[in-house]
């Protein structure tokens, strides 16, 4: 295990990155929903957006829990955003869409969408029955249907960024922070290669009704920062974001495969963990290499977190109790 003071300067060091990468994804930003608040009516911090966004009606299907994603049962209620024409970029704007996810199922469904019925607008979700993340706009000859070759189906967190490039005509897809590789089609040719060339067939992106506008749309499984851009996203923020989510200077890796996930905020210092007992209480404990409890709370919920401030880098173990029984991983966290 690091020293006491080796492990203060990492955290230190993890603090300024984690406000350097908030100031930069912070330039351009229209919209975010963090969905740190619970289930209320408007998710999105006034200084970032004036988007609105109103569920359909306050079930547990759509409810938030504090520092928690928002989750989605695959039927309504998803979230309605009246946008009042802050999301229209037109033929020439270049934009930018970023949100971390988790579904098992490959059914059509929706992490954004626009109406699409007058040719106007976007979605990215999955669709056709697969799990690959696909984008998609325009309708017959002029249709954009491009998607990622990988699945993401599998029920761990992803992040997805779409960036769509109107001065270049290009469209690419990084998921976890990697630049994918793409298929489908662009105004019927092929897509292959990283980069999805839209020169011949580029499309309006205005709203085709800017209070019919959705994220979570079918989807079965849950959102969480969501952040959407009236400009390109470079590489190096692409980074940022993901980061913020899943930790860059920190990481962590679960050694065994199991029902329950979990993925690491860096910007909060903290480990998600999902698939947890639903109904009754959980005992949440996080133990050191030496078997001495470092972290631990009770919750109640299908979804929780436990701090990690203050560990170094090094192997740990954390553990669930419920009346479902118990279930514990290895991990390791690694600065």
């Amino acid at each position: 295990m690091p020293t006491a003071a080796w492990r203060f300067h990492a955290i230190a060091l993890g603090c300024l990155l984690a406000i350097h990468s908030q100031a930069q994804l912070a330039n351009g930003l229209i919209a975010y929903y963090p969905f740190n608040n619970g289930n209320t009516a408007n998710q999105a911090p006034t200084s970032f957006s004036t988007l609105f966004a109103q569920q359909t009606s306050a079930t547990a299907n759509a409810s938030g829990v504090a520092n928690q994603a928002l989750a989605f049962s695959g039927n309504a209620p998803q979230l309605w955003v009246n946008a009042a024409g802050l999301i229209d970029f037109g033929l020439t704007t270049s934009f930018s869409f970023v949100t971390d996810f988790r579904s098992t199922s490959s059914a059509t469904q929706n992490f954004f969408r626009d109406l699409l019925t007058n040719g106007h607008g976007w979605r990215i979700g999955f669709y056709n029955s697969t799990g690959h993340v696909s984008f998609q706009t325009g309708s017959g000859a002029s249709a954009v249907n491009i998607r990622t070759n990988a699945l993401f189906n599998d029920g761990a967190w992803h992040q997805v960024a779409l960036l769509v490039d109107k001065v270049n005509l290009q469209v690419r897809i990084y998921v976890d922070n990697v630049q994918q590789e793409l298929g489908g089609t662009v105004c019927g040719v092929d897509v292959s290669g990283a980069v999805a060339d839209i020169s011949g067939c580029n499309f309006n992106a205005n709203e085709d009704n800017d209070q019919l506008t959705t994220f979570g749309e079918d989807l079965v499984g849950a959102l969480d920062e969501i952040r959407l851009y009236g400009r390109l996203l470079t590489v190096d923020e692409v980074a940022a974001a993901h980061a913020l989510s899943f930790g860059g200077t920190s990481g962590i890796h679960f050694l065994e495969e199991s029902t329950i996930t979990g993925r690491f905020d860096a910007a909060r210092g903290v480990l998600h963990l999902a698939g947890l007992d639903p109904v009754g209480s959980n005992v949440l404990q996080v133990l050191g290499a030496d078997g001495r409890v470092v972290s631990g709370r009770n919750v109640e919920g299908a979804e929780a977190f436990i701090p990690l401030q203050g560990l170094g880098a090094g192997a740990y173990l954390v553990t669930v109790g419920s009346a479902r029984g118990r279930w514990s991983s290895k991990f390791v966290l690694t600065q």
